[in-house]
């Protein structure tokens, strides 16, 4: 709880207040400060930019470690957002400062909030920043999490699969439309079922090819026969699908042990804890009738 300043505890009650935010973003050697004043302001010895389009969000309060975040939005300008700074990473994961300010008195003021910058998203010259509190930096992972998976990202520098090769993609055709996610093709032979769960789709042809390195998931393969297969997309594509589309499958992996091991020949570099038990050992009890129990 902070205390207040009588005399800005009195101006606060007012029924007109002379209230503007000023936001202090900071990290390394770079600071950005920005009021939604209409007008310059020095507060705390530092010189705070007006940004007109500067639209903040009303900022959640809690008392526990639940992250309180809220948005900060305006337009893209050379003396406050830029692009330079958005293309420089000066934004994500800095410190931010908002402060509730008398714009006529700029020692009368209160820290309305504290916390980190998380994601920038920008849609034209619109940006908008999600402000997330001080918490959030306690649920950023540092060290490797304790898990039967793999944790590499496939196909990264910690899995060394390069997907590539010839023996990992297959060319084909769309033989037979389903729905709009879903459809037959014709691969080469020897493909078994499940070999592309997980894995992902780019176009070679079709009106899909100029949608550029957009690449579909593909949510279950299933051989149908020698060379005809089912494909189920996790969504649709951008552009409706034709008969005789022609497109690259690339092999998914679903972070197994067992898959690293006989789909890759990769063990060496599993990323996981194959060994720690599961929920069906944590769950099991001793039962008299149990195999183990019969000797």
């Amino acid at each position: 709880m902070q205390d207040l300043d009588v005399s800005w505890k009195a101006h606060l009650a007012l029924n007109v207040t002379q209230i503007c935010h000023c936001l202090k973003i900071e990290k390394g050697d770079i600071s950005l400060y920005l009021t939604d004043h209409d007008r310059p302001l020095l507060f705390l010895e530092d010189g705070y930019f007006p940004d007109e389009n500067l639209t903040i969000a009303p900022a959640k309060f809690y008392r526990n470690l639940r992250d309180d975040q809220f948005e900060i939005s305006s337009f893209i300008d050379d003396n406050g957002l830029s692009y330079d700074l958005i293309e420089a990473d000066h934004l994500q994961d800095a410190q931010f400062y908002l402060y509730q300010v008398n714009w006529g008195k700029p020692d009368e003021y209160n820290l309305l909030k504290i916390g980190v910058v998380g994601d920038v998203y920008l849609e034209a010259a619109h940006v908008k920043l999600a402000m997330h509190g001080i918490a959030k930096p306690l649920e950023k992972r540092h060290n490797r999490l304790l898990q039967e998976k793999c944790d590499a990202q496939f196909a990264g520098d910690r899995c060394n699969i390069d997907t590539e090769l010839a023996i990992y993609h297959k060319l084909g055709q769309v033989s037979l439309l389903k729905t709009t996610h879903s459809f037959e093709i014709e691969l080469p032979s020897g493909v078994d079922s499940g070999y592309f769960d997980g894995g992902s789709l780019e176009w070679q042809s079709g009106e899909n090819i100029n949608v550029g390195a957009e690449k579909l998931r593909i949510m279950r393969q299933f051989k149908l026969s020698d060379c005809i297969h089912s494909i189920i997309l996790y969504r649709t594509a951008k552009y409706p699908i034709a008969l005789e589309d022609e497109l690259k499958l690339t092999v998914g992996c679903d972070k197994s042990f067992a898959t690293c091991r006989d789909r890759f020949a990769n063990s060496a570099e599993f990323r996981g804890f194959d060994q720690m038990p599961g929920k069906a050992f944590k769950f099991t009890y001793p039962q008299r009738i149990s195999p183990e129990n019969l000797v």
